[in-house]
């Protein structure tokens, strides 16, 4: 097992192994097995952010540049739910948008989005925020005020928006102002 261990540590150390060297230093870092499978889970998922960030249309067109840095900080699960929602079946169809505008009062249009992607042959909708430049743990879901329920959207929900069949309006949902805090209900 030791012989075994040092050859792989060697060729860990070759051009083009970064992943087998990553893994390594997971390895000698973790205290546990535990500690070593969740630290090469997120190696995989942060390292698919470079796969996944060019998968996302972006609407208005160029309203946002999307980077992997602003995804750093989602948790793995959500890394690996986008990226099976926006793996592309066809090259020219994408299966996410990224709709930038302002939802929510207080926030600047470019830091935050209703996002769409696929979930299990469904139109999954999240909106999503950026603090300081990152997304964190901040997808919420979206809530539909005309039928007073969770959003249930249709199957070609992300083609309608390609083409532009969408539109950002005002819901009328209202704000309390109170000693500087703007209180809107949520979820």
């Amino acid at each position: 097992g030791h012989a075994a261990l040092a050859q792989l540590k060697a060729q860990a150390e070759a051009p083009g192994a970064e992943e087998l060297a990553t893994r390594f230093v997971a390895l000698e870092e973790a205290e546990t097995r535990y500690d070593f499978e969740t630290s090469v889970e997120a190696q995989r998922a942060q390292s698919g952010l470079d796969d996944l960030i060019p998968l996302i249309a972006v609407r208005p067109a160029g309203a946002v540049d999307l980077t992997a840095e602003m995804f750093s900080e989602l948790p793995e699960y959500r890394i690996r739910q986008w990226q099976d929602g926006c793996a592309r079946r066809d090259e020219a169809v994408p299966r996410c948008v990224w709709i930038s505008g302002p939802f929510v009062p207080g926030v600047a249009a470019e830091d935050q989005a209703i996002f769409l992607f696929t979930s299990e042959n469904r139109v999954v909708a999240n909106h999503v925020r950026l603090e300081g430049g990152y997304l964190g743990e901040r997808a919420r879901a979206v809530f539909d005020l005309a039928t007073g329920a969770w959003a249930e959207l249709p199957a070609d929900a992300v083609s309608q928006v390609m083409l532009g069949q969408f539109a950002i309006v005002p819901s009328g949902v209202s704000a309390l102002e109170l000693d500087g805090l703007t209180l809107v209900p949520g979820n």
